[in-house]
């Protein structure tokens, strides 16, 4: 039989189920198996879902978990409380590439890497307990290969925690983050020091790995914030040192003026200039993130950039 399931799954699939027990108050166990060929999850396009199933007294579980894609698959088991709020969840994601995805294509970085993640946790849904890490593999920029990354994602009681590095351990960055019916401020730091910055600039697009950029960036970001009140943000970011250089020019982000900082959501600082032989750029900002930011920017920059 085929279904569609709106809006995150859409699957065609065979299916067959048998139920026993008795109609007591907890219900008889239904049991059975699903297999699909090309589901699609989330806008993605897959090979093939096969698990087994159990209902019984309001817990549904799904077993031998095997959702396929090219040569990467999503393994596991889970259980959901269909009354409770609860999960349970045992699930790793092994040898899927970026490129494979939708969205890669969509986005077309300069960044391919393959990613195996293992998530476990247990508990009701606003106190989830939940460990879950992410290993990017014979990761890559353009044809410049990089040292495999890592980065983890814990929780209890509604707190979050997340620690990482990206570029060969020239990006790192941390954060506690909590739900948006939490009181308490999430924060986040990262810490950049990027010796190349078209590597940087390739992490984002592809485009940019042909136009010869090369430069440095030096700085830290640190952010707090309520997720229900992003207008009250308070952000500080110091940039120790910016060059961006193309051919023979160059553009130096000048010592004086190398911070932006947000309190409460109101801009305090922020008054970026560049200077080069026969270029310059000055950004400033003022206003509120609630009320509105005017940006002004004035760029004078020479033809060879």
């Amino acid at each position: 039989m085929a279904k569609h399931i709106p809006p995150s799954l859409k699957i065609n699939y065979s299916a067959d189920a048998s139920v026993k027990g008795k109609l007591s108050s907890l219900g008889p166990t239904v049991t059975g198996s699903i297999k699909s060929t090309r589901p699609q999850v989330w806008g993605e396009d897959f090979d093939g879902l096969t698990l087994q199933y159990e209902l019984f007294n309001n817990q549904l579980k799904l077993t031998e978990i095997d959702l396929k894609k090219d040569r990467g698959s999503v393994t596991g088991a889970l259980q959901i409380g269909t009354k409770d709020s609860s999960l349970d969840f045992d699930l790793s994601a092994q040898s899927f590439r970026l490129s494979q995805f939708n969205i890669y294509q969509l986005i077309k970085p300069g960044f391919d890497s393959d990613i195996n993640i293992k998530a476990a946790g247990a508990g009701e849904l606003k106190t989830l307990r939940h460990n879950i890490s992410v290993y990017l593999l014979n990761q890559k920029i353009g044809e410049q290969p990089l040292a495999d990354s890592k980065f983890s994602i814990t929780g209890n009681q509604g707190e979050t925690n997340i620690i990482g590095q990206l570029l060969n351990k020239r990006i790192k960055f941390l954060g506690k983050l909590y739900p948006f019916n939490n009181s308490k401020e999430s924060t986040i730091d990262f810490d950049f020091r990027v010796d190349d910055l078209g590597l940087l600039m390739g992490l984002l697009s592809e485009q940019h790995l042909s136009r010869g950029i090369k430069g440095k960036l030096y700085g830290n970001l640190n952010a707090n914030f309520n997720p229900a009140r992003l207008e009250d943000l308070d952000l500080n970011l110091k940039i120790r040192a910016l060059e961006v250089i193309k051919g023979g020019n160059s553009l130096v982000l000048r010592k004086d003026r190398e911070r932006i900082i947000i309190k409460d959501g109101a801009i305090e600082e922020w008054r970026l200039i560049f200077d080069g032989a026969n270029s310059q750029i000055k950004s400033v900002a003022t206003g509120t993130l609630r009320g509105g930011v005017t940006l002004h920017n004035d760029i004078n920059i020479d033809a060879g950039f």
